[in-house]
Formats: structure tokens, sequence, C-alpha cells
């Protein structure tokens, strides 16, 4: 079946699709935000339980998901970096590409992620369980890949 449309229709089509789509990330955007924010205020309840409890283990846990890292919180640890001497590289947009860039032209030793992204970008060194809280118990796994 073929569908012949006048071409004043076209660009209207066209806007509406787009609208839609749009309508449909703002949803998408708001519901993230919602999910969040309830996640957080969900672990600031279960905080104040613990605290009353007493319960340590679970004071450490909660307290980590109540954080909310800040733009100025980020520019500290990199103002604190550099005054201690430590490079700090700050990536023009997806890190993972950056580190693995960085690994491939030999200026780190690996990459270190929880995730496996990194190799989607070619990273021939690949270190995992490096920065994990349960690394006490898992030991850090070092991933040596070989292109041919």
């Amino acid at each position: 079946m073929i569908f012949f449309f006048h071409p004043l229709i076209i660009p209207m089509l066209f806007r509406d699709f787009l609208k839609s789509v749009l309508q449909i990330l703002i949803l998408l955007l708001e519901c993230t935000i919602l999910f969040r924010y309830s996640k957080r205020e969900d672990a600031t309840k279960e905080l104040t339980e613990a605290v009353e409890e007493g319960d340590k283990d679970a004071i450490e846990k909660l307290s980590k998901r109540t954080v909310k890292v800040t733009r100025q919180h980020n520019d500290d640890c990199k103002r604190l970096l550099r005054l201690m001497g430590v490079p700090v590289v700050e990536a023009p947009c997806e890190a993972e590409a950056e580190c693995a860039a960085l690994c491939i032209n030999d200026k780190v030793y690996a990459v270190a992620s929880e995730d496996m992204d990194s190799l989607t970008f070619g990273a021939p060194r690949f270190l995992r369980h490096l920065m994990d809280p349960s690394s006490k118990k898992i030991p850090v796994m070092e991933f040596d890949i070989c292109l041919y």
C-alpha cells in the first residue's frame, strides 16, 4: 500500500512526531528524577530508624545513599587533588571513552571501573573491584585484552 501526502502535510506530521517524542522524553526525565528523590527519601527514613536502633552497619550503608553530590563537591575534590600534585583529567563527554583512550596511549596502566563500559571503547587493560566496598571479600580482578 502506498500513501501520498500533500507537501504541506509532511512538515506538520514531522512537527507532531517531534512534539510527541519530546513529551515522552520529558515524562521519562520527570519519572527518573521522582524515582531518585523517592529512593533518597526512603534511605533517609531507613537511616533515621537505624540510628534509633543503633545498627552501625545499616547506618554506614544508608548514610551513603542519602548523600547528594554537587558541583561544589566535585570542584573541591579536583582542587584538593591538584594541590596534592595528583593530575586531574576532565573528560569532554564520556568518561569511559577518555579512560580507554588514556590506556590505549599508555598514559595510564589500566582502566578501573565497576562496569565493563570502557571495554566497548577498546581499553586494553581493565581492573574490576578496585574501589568496591566489598573488595575486602572480593579480590581485584585484572583483565588484559589482547587484540590480534
